[in-house]
């Protein structure tokens, strides 16, 4: 089965007592781990705030992004690792395959869904949309995120 859910925000405690936040592109690899870590990444777009490292800057990883129709390939760990770099995510898509091969069927401004296995996308800020081809992921993410909606939007299944 296959579903999408919308994510708008997570509680977190702080001095002052809770406060709403959006999720963090890492609680949500966190939350797909069990199948996230088995995918081949692309990511197809980002916009994003963060500290990358000596040498590397988000303009040059944004513009990296942009330079190929199938966006930036990158393993399990390479994802874990920029999520971490990254203090908030503006908007981005990023799309998971279990065939290493399917990469090349996605292009940026289609529908990633209809190929992939796992996608998350920062619609802004405050808002992400996770599709996902496994029902653990979206049963996970029900019990860790409070504003969570599950859609009725028809998905395509092209394989």
């Amino acid at each position: 089965m296959t579903g999408v859910v919308e994510i708008r925000d997570t509680t977190r405690d702080s001095p002052g007592g809770p406060r709403v936040l959006a999720p963090t592109l890492a609680e949500l690899l966190e939350c797909v781990a069990s199948i996230g870590r088995d995918l081949t990444w692309t990511v197809l777009d980002l916009e994003a705030v963060g500290e990358l490292g000596e040498g590397r800057n988000m303009l040059d990883l944004e513009a990296q992004i942009q330079a190929s129709p199938h966006g930036l390939v990158v393993s399990w760990s390479e994802l874990l690792t920029l999520a971490q770099e990254l203090h908030q995510v503006i908007s981005g898509v990023l799309a998971g395959v279990k065939d290493p091969s399917a990469t090349a069927r996605i292009w940026r401004g289609t529908d990633s869904c209809a190929i992939s296995d796992l996608v998350l996308e920062a619609i802004d800020s405050s808002l992400w949309s996770v599709y996902a081809r496994d029902d653990r992921v979206l049963q996970r993410l029900q019990g860790r995120f409070h504003d969570i909606s599950f859609l009725t939007i028809p998905v395509r299944h092209a394989r």
